[in-house]
Protein backbone atom coordinates (compact mmCIF):
# COMPACT_ATOMS: atom_id res chain seq x y z
CA UNK A 1 0.00 0.00 0.00
CA UNK A 2 1.07 3.33 -0.38
CA UNK A 3 1.61 6.01 2.07
CA UNK A 4 -1.16 8.30 0.19
CA UNK A 5 -3.79 5.55 0.33
CA UNK A 6 -3.18 4.21 4.11
CA UNK A 7 -3.44 8.25 4.91
CA UNK A 8 -7.18 8.60 3.14
CA UNK A 9 -7.67 5.03 5.00
CA UNK A 10 -6.87 6.27 8.32
CA UNK A 11 -8.93 9.75 7.24
CA UNK A 12 -11.91 7.68 6.41
CA UNK A 13 -11.73 5.70 9.41
CA UNK A 14 -11.19 8.43 11.83
CA UNK A 15 -7.75 7.41 12.94
CA UNK A 16 -6.90 10.97 11.22
CA UNK A 17 -8.33 14.44 10.90
CA UNK A 18 -7.87 17.15 8.08
CA UNK A 19 -7.16 20.85 8.92
CA UNK A 20 -6.18 24.16 6.97
CA UNK A 21 -5.82 21.63 3.86
CA UNK A 22 -3.39 19.11 5.67
CA UNK A 23 -4.30 15.87 7.11
CA UNK A 24 -2.42 14.53 10.45
CA UNK A 25 -2.00 11.13 10.71
CA UNK A 26 -0.49 9.57 13.77
CA UNK A 27 2.00 6.84 12.65
CA UNK A 28 3.79 5.07 15.33
CA UNK A 29 3.16 7.77 17.95
CA UNK A 30 4.50 10.47 15.62
CA UNK A 31 2.29 13.37 14.03
CA UNK A 32 2.67 13.44 10.10
CA UNK A 33 1.25 15.81 8.38
CA UNK A 34 0.46 15.24 4.77
CA UNK A 35 -0.49 18.12 1.86
CA UNK A 36 -1.51 16.61 -1.09
CA UNK A 37 0.13 18.72 -4.14
CA UNK A 38 -1.60 17.17 -7.01
CA UNK A 39 -3.45 13.98 -6.73
CA UNK A 40 -3.30 13.05 -10.10
CA UNK A 41 0.65 12.48 -10.28
CA UNK A 42 0.42 11.10 -6.83
CA UNK A 43 2.35 14.22 -5.41
CA UNK A 44 2.48 14.78 -1.74
CA UNK A 45 5.30 15.51 0.77
CA UNK A 46 5.60 15.01 4.83
CA UNK A 47 5.88 16.85 7.53
CA UNK A 48 7.05 15.36 10.78
CA UNK A 49 6.68 16.42 14.16
CA UNK A 50 10.30 16.76 14.56
CA UNK A 51 10.00 19.54 11.57
CA UNK A 52 11.93 16.88 8.94
CA UNK A 53 9.92 17.58 5.42
CA UNK A 54 9.87 15.14 2.82
CA UNK A 55 8.91 15.58 -0.99
CA UNK A 56 7.12 12.77 -2.96
CA UNK A 57 6.01 11.57 -6.35
CA UNK A 58 4.49 8.07 -6.61
CA UNK A 59 6.22 6.78 -3.78
CA UNK A 60 9.58 7.83 -4.52
CA UNK A 61 11.73 11.06 -3.08
CA UNK A 62 10.92 13.65 -5.90
CA UNK A 63 11.14 17.41 -6.16
CA UNK A 64 11.73 19.68 -9.01
CA UNK A 65 11.94 23.17 -7.14
CA UNK A 66 13.97 22.59 -4.44
CA UNK A 67 15.60 19.92 -2.12
CA UNK A 68 13.13 16.64 -1.44
CA UNK A 69 14.32 16.50 1.86
CA UNK A 70 14.96 19.58 4.28
CA UNK A 71 15.80 19.05 7.87
CA UNK A 72 15.14 21.50 10.39
CA UNK A 73 18.69 22.20 10.83
CA UNK A 74 19.07 23.28 6.98
CA UNK A 75 20.52 20.22 5.93
CA UNK A 76 18.91 19.12 2.44
CA UNK A 77 18.98 16.25 0.17
CA UNK A 78 17.84 16.98 -3.61
CA UNK A 79 15.95 13.72 -5.42
CA UNK A 80 14.22 13.41 -8.53
CA UNK A 81 12.48 9.98 -9.39
CA UNK A 82 13.97 8.40 -6.18
CA UNK A 83 17.06 9.33 -7.63
CA UNK A 84 19.95 11.97 -5.69
CA UNK A 85 20.06 14.57 -8.17
CA UNK A 86 20.96 18.30 -8.34
CA UNK A 87 22.21 19.86 -11.71
CA UNK A 88 24.13 23.36 -10.44
CA UNK A 89 24.93 22.30 -6.82
CA UNK A 90 25.24 19.55 -4.05
CA UNK A 91 22.59 17.35 -3.77
CA UNK A 92 23.81 16.11 -0.88
CA UNK A 93 24.72 19.33 1.46
CA UNK A 94 24.24 17.13 5.23
CA UNK A 95 25.70 15.53 7.93
CA UNK A 96 28.61 18.18 7.54
CA UNK A 97 29.67 17.05 4.07
CA UNK A 98 28.31 17.88 0.37
CA UNK A 99 27.97 15.54 -2.43
CA UNK A 100 27.48 16.23 -6.46
CA UNK A 101 24.86 13.14 -8.07
CA UNK A 102 23.36 13.01 -11.22
CA UNK A 103 20.75 10.74 -11.73
CA UNK A 104 22.06 8.44 -8.65
CA UNK A 105 25.76 8.85 -9.64
CA UNK A 106 27.96 10.73 -7.32
CA UNK A 107 29.97 12.92 -9.32
CA UNK A 108 32.45 14.11 -6.48
CA UNK A 109 32.21 13.76 -2.82
CA UNK A 110 34.09 16.59 -0.89
CA UNK A 111 33.68 17.22 3.14
CA UNK A 112 33.91 20.77 3.30
CA UNK A 113 32.86 22.15 -0.43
Amino acid sequence: MSTLHDAYTALLSGLTYKKNGKIKWIKNSHDIWITIIDVDKEEYYLEYDNGDKHWFQKEQRHRLDGPAVEYPNGDTLWYRKGKLHRLGGPAVNAYGHKEHWVDGIVWNYNDNS
